[in-house]
């Protein structure tokens, strides 16, 4: 049995552009984000009702971190856009633009949602 993978083609472009500038940019916020399910929603008091990404990790130093996000935090936007699919919020910031802002809709328990402007960092190599 084989296994392959497949790099959409507007993304194997953008990189290919980058590489040849001498390297790849990748956004980053330094948080890492799940889809909300029913045992995150009560762990974190947010209600059931919302639709929303919970922040799981907020690195210290990082532009989350300086935007005030925190860990249990509900990303309900991004840039008015609504935020349900961690894969897709994250690719959403790999391929932004570095020094570009992103205007997040956030809610922190049974509080009322908040917008965070959040820097697009590079990410920092391993």
């Amino acid at each position: 049995m084989g296994l392959g993978f497949a790099i959409p083609s507007n993304v194997a472009k953008t990189v290919y552009a980058q590489l040849k500038g001498g390297r790849a940019s990748i956004g980053w916020l330094g948080i890492s984000v799940q889809n909300l399910t029913g045992d995150l929603a009560r762990a974190f008091s947010i209600p059931t009702a919302v639709s929303c990404l919970v922040i799981t990790q907020v690195a210290p130093g990082s532009p989350g971190a300086l935007a005030g996000l925190k860990q249990g935090d509900c990303i309900e936007r991004a840039d008015d856009t609504p935020q349900t699919d961690a894969v897709a919020f994250e690719w959403l910031i790999r391929n932004s633009e570095i020094g570009s802002t992103v205007q997040l809709r956030v809610r922190r328990g049974l509080g009322p949602t908040q917008t965070r402007t959040v820097q697009v960092a590079q990410r920092p190599q391993p």
